[in-house]
């Protein structure tokens, strides 16, 4: 056996392991008590970190913590839609505004925590409705598209689909969509949904994201 195929990665350094604690324990306690609520201070306290300055030493600020925790989730998303995206082009379906809302969407289940909630779709949540830091009006990955080809794809033929409706408003009815599935994945979650009932919920999630981003315009107003 040739001795590159039993190369595998280095495991993660300490310095690694400490950074994904920090954004794990940042993401839960965002989600949970706001963007806006814990302080830098509270998350290394709960990711067990002593040293009041540890957030400081690996994010510099909140800001850009909030933005390492988006990149690291949406990179982790993305072999999901990769493999979404494939299937649709196969069965040709990349023209299906309800397709691509899946393959946006649905990587999120995978996100699931020990305690069957969804953190991160609960801290994304609060970003898009409430978070006012620098980071609020542009997306994590704005300026590094190659990093999430699959997301900036699926995005990108979204947007073909709706190419008679203005970009804005196609980007704000996207984001209304993902608002409503997210908010129907926590309570799903939150009422401990589980089987054909939690299914049901996230298929009518999808199917009224669906319609939210295909709504007629309203009409024009002088």
């Amino acid at each position: 056996m040739d001795i590159n195929e039993l190369a595998t990665d280095p495991p993660p350094s300490r310095s690694d392991r400490t950074r994904l604690r920090i954004m794990r324990v940042a993401e839960r306690l965002f989600g949970a008590e706001g963007m806006n609520g814990p302080s830098l201070r509270q998350i290394a306290t709960a990711a067990g970190q002593s040293n009041a300055s540890v957030i400081q030493y690996h994010f510099a600020d909140k800001d850009n913590l909030v933005r390492e925790i988006m990149l690291n989730r949406v990179i982790e998303m993305e072999p999901a839609r990769a493999a979404m995206l494939t299937t649709a082009e196969s069965n040709g379906q990349l023209g299906s505004l309800e397709t691509l809302l899946r393959i946006l969407c649905m990587p999120h289940i995978a996100l699931r925590d020990d305690a069957g909630r969804f953190p991160f779709g609960e801290f994304l949540l609060d970003f898009m409705l409430r978070y006012r830091g620098p980071s609020a009006s542009t997306h994590p990955f704005d300026a590094q598209p190659n990093l999430v080809p699959c997301l900036v794809q699926t995005l990108s033929l979204i947007d073909a689909r709706l190419h008679y409706m203005d970009r804005a408003i196609v980007s704000h009815r996207t984001m209304t969509a993902v608002v409503i599935f997210l908010h129907n994945l926590i309570r799903a979650s939150e009422q401990k949904l589980v089987g054909p009932p939690f299914d049901l919920q996230i298929e009518d999630a999808i199917l009224m994201g669906t319609q939210a981003i295909l709504a007629p315009l309203p009409p024009l107003t002088i």
